[in-house]
């Protein structure tokens, strides 16, 4: 059987094998060195001893000069073990015997070894008694010890060198010499000995180390086998019992693990149908993502909606490959958003249906994170709106038919209503002034009463639209500080004339109240108005009409349960609200759910523009109104204005009043498409001393002033004429002069005709109707200014 290199069981192979030879290499270099060691101490004890033995052997021959007897005595000592060679010096340093010829003297090596080993002589105590060197090739010891010739000497004092009790005196030396080799065929015999001893046990090492690997792989090989099985998802293999060790044991808790995740694969899988049923079932579309934004699932429902099998999502790279390039576009767009946003978002995609029509889908996209909170894909959500957004184009179809056909019907009414009041108005002043015409030669004083009726008349239908005006929630506000329960104070008398006798009034005002800004005249209308309704609620009997002023604090939550006008954002914070309760009738829900409806009114000869010009008014004014009714309950009204820090203190604009001396000087241009407004501006300036000029349209202005431009000292120009329009008249007369005086004049208010204006140069406005005096102090204030 093949063993990959880095496999359990080479390891343990190769390192076991490694271990035994590395060991065996140890155990028999530390054998042979200390064989090698024994022997060479055996030899320099042997060559100690035999130097010293030849020493004293040889003494006498040296003495005597019997040279022959020293002969001998070389020859027999070379026949002991290891003998090399011998030699004998006398005193004088003489050779006088040597076992065999040599050239010792160049061939010994000089150099000392195992100094700790020496014996040193004693009269020469700087010189060792060995050497180590060759000879003839051979690696010999060389020995060196005098000779001692003693007086009264023994033998045990000779050979031991004790001289303490003797005199002694040298008479030379020997020097023998020792082979090494005995010790190198002990050494050589011992490393032979000692690599067989090795082969035979690194085979028996790997023999082993082969057994032990296999025995310990073996169970782990096996494991490996199950787990590569279990990696697929079949978690029915199992470890077979491998007795009592670590290796069984951990066996034995991967057959629980298995056991476990095949119990949980069941129920996953089991959960997975479930949820593929309720997908597949469900009537909206569902898809999944990876983070790749690739589509890994696709529900039924919406692949039988376009036509495209799940499969084919699955399948596709991306949205190209199923849908068109617009279509697939946005899909992609949308996807993008969410994986780099990491947030639920929405949408609403046009996707191309199987009945060849393009369906309106609102789209829910999710992102999928795992635990670490990094997200993995995301899932979308598709509801085909394409029903309900037709249902509700129809809907809102027909509400605006609805809604036409009650403004036509409510149009009739006011048409009825206004015309009533103008059928007067103008009665009164068609008839004043008759009378007048008549009597102007015979009774000036009788002309002059019928005259003041006729402006009287006049006020009237101007109040009239001031009415229609603030309903629209553009009427001419003076906006100013005010304290609202000084306000409705000043106006309790004329409340009190204004309701039923059997009505009583009760006032309930703070004292400590913020200042408003608002329009005195306005606030005046709205209580009146809520006041004579709440009068008329309660009838003939008897009743109590509550007005309250007070402030809070309104919060977001409590001003979102307003009925507030779309265009009007309120922010919370500190409010002054009016509230007018009465203990009349009451209200049903039909008739307050058309209380604020423009012309609807529950009077026989009301208009139903009271309570549309308050709601008009409280707009205006950046407020809120609330409506507490029930029938037979009465009725409360509850109106909240914006609270102002500023105190109370009344300002009004300074007015430019024309002094004693002051005398009209140059010519107006008035620049108006009605005649009789022509005629009636140019008698008012012309009265004052002005020199007046007259177009009829704003081309015509333009010419007329580019003739008359150094003349002229200010511009009357309306606002709404054919050709060119006010504002287009006035940009070109800029153009022409930029330093040119303009007036405007419209019978719209002054913050609506003004608001194109603003920064542009615009010196003054006057509204219509107007009287000469007003009329007079705003072209004397513009004429006046030299800016």
């Amino acid at each position: 059987m093949k063993i990959a290199f880095y496999s359990l069981r080479s390891r343990i192979f190769f390192s076991f094998t490694a271990i035994i030879a590395i060991l065996s290499l140890f155990f028999g270099w530390t054998s042979a060195l200390q064989q090698t060691s024994s022997l060479e101490k055996e030899l320099f004890e042997r060559g100690q001893i035999t130097a010293r033995h030849l020493a004293y052997s040889v003494e006498l021959g040296i003495l005597t000069g019997n040279i022959p007897e020293l002969g001998k005595l070389l020859e027999k000592l070379m026949q002991e073990k290891d003998m090399r060679y011998a030699e004998v010096y006398n005193a004088n340093g003489e050779l006088i015997a040597l076992s065999a010829h040599t050239e010792h003297s160049e061939q010994l090596n000089t150099t000392w070894a195992h100094p700790d080993i020496g014996i040193k002589d004693p009269h020469l105590p700087s010189q060792k008694i060995w050497l180590k060197g060759k000879l003839e090739g051979d690696e010999v010891y060389a020995f060196h010890m005098p000779v001692i010739s003693e007086i009264n000497a023994t033998e045990e004092s000779i050979l031991f060198a004790d001289t303490t009790h003797m005199s002694k005196q040298s008479v030379g030396s020997v020097y023998v010499f020792l082979s090494t080799q005995s010790i190198r065929s002990a050494t050589a015999q011992t490393i032979k000995q000692g690599i067989e001893s090795f082969v035979v046990l690194l085979l028996f090492a790997m023999l082993a180390a082969w057994w032990l690997a296999r025995a310990l792989s073996r169970p782990l090989e096996h494991m490996i086998g199950v787990i590569e099985k279990t990696k697929s998802g079949d978690f029915s293999h199992r470890i077979k019992p491998m007795g009592q060790s670590e290796v069984a044991k951990l066996g034995l808790a991967f057959n629980r693990m298995c056991e476990t995740l095949q119990e949980r694969d069941k129920s996953l899988h089991t959960q997975q149908r479930t949820m593929q049923v309720l997908f597949d079932t469900a009537p909206i579309a569902i898809w999944m993502l990876d983070k790749n934004r690739r589509i890994t699932f696709m529900n039924h429902a919406f692949s039988s909606a376009v036509g495209i099998s799940e499969q084919s999502f699955v399948d596709a790279a991306n949205y190209a490959e199923l849908f068109p390039e617009k279509v697939a576009s946005q899909c992609m767009k949308s996807d993008a958003q969410c994986f780099e946003a990491e947030d639920l978002i929405s949408s609403q995609e046009y996707i191309p249906c199987v009945d060849g029509k393009t369906h309106v889908f609102d789209i829910v996209k999710a992102p999928l994170k795992d635990e670490q909170g990094n997200m993995t894909g995301l899932v979308g959500i598709a509801i085909d709106a394409t029903d309900r957004l037709q249902a509700d184009a129809e809907k809102e179809h027909m509400q605006k038919q609805v809604d036409h056909t009650q403004r036509l019907e409510s149009l009739g009414v006011l048409a009825g209503g206004i015309a009533h009041d103008f059928n007067n108005i103008l009665t009164s002043i068609m008839g004043n002034a008759s009378l007048a015409e008549r009597k102007i030669m015979s009774d000036p004083l009788t002309s002059q009463s019928h005259l003041s009726k006729i402006i009287l008349s006049s006020e009237k239908a101007a109040l009239l639209c001031k009415q229609m005006l603030a309903y629209s929630g553009k009427g001419h506000f003076i906006i100013k500080p005010i304290n609202l329960s000084n306000m409705v104070r000043g106006v309790t008398s004329l409340l009190g004339v204004s309701i039923h006798k059997a009505v009583g009034l009760k006032l309930q005002l703070s004292e400590q109240l913020p200042n408003i800004n608002a329009d005195e005249a306005q606030l005046q209308q709205i209580i009146m108005n809520l006041v004579i309704n709440a009068s008329d609620a309660i009838e003939k009997a008897r009743g109590v009409i509550t007005i309250s002023t007070d402030h809070m604090y309104a919060d977001a939550k409590y001003l979102a349960q307003l009925p507030i006008d779309p265009s009007i954002t309120l922010d919370a914070g500190d409010y002054v609200y009016l509230e007018v309760s009465d203990t009349g009738c009451g209200m049903d829900k039909a008739t307050q759910k058309r209380m604020f409806e423009p012309f609807f009114t529950t009077k026989f000869t009301g208009r139903g523009l009271g309570m549309s010009a308050v709601q008009g008014i409280v707009r205006g004014h950046k407020g809120a109104m609330c409506l507490y009714s029930e029938p037979g309950k009465g009725t409360t009204f509850k109106i909240l204005f914006p609270a102002t820090q500023d105190s109370l203190k009344i300002t009004s604009s300074p007015t430019t009043l024309r002094s004693d001396d002051w005398q009209a000087n140059g010519t107006i241009l008035i620049i108006d498409d009605e005649e009789m407004i022509r005629e009636t501006a140019s008698i008012m300036l012309g009265d004052m001393g002005y020199d007046i000029l007259t177009a009829v349209d704003g081309l015509d202005g333009l010419h007329v002033y580019r003739q008359h431009q150094h003349e002229i000292v200010a511009v009357l120009l309306d606002i709404t004429m054919p050709k060119l329009s006010g504002e287009g008249c006035f940009r070109e007369l800029k153009l022409i002069n930029p330093h040119v005086k303009i007036v405007l004049s419209s019978g719209y208010t002054e913050q609506d005709a003004i608001s194109r204006f603003t920064d542009k140069g615009l010196k003054g406005f006057v509204q219509k109707p107007y009287r000469p005096e007003q009329l007079e102090e705003v072209i004397h204030k513009v004429t006046s200014d030299k800016t």
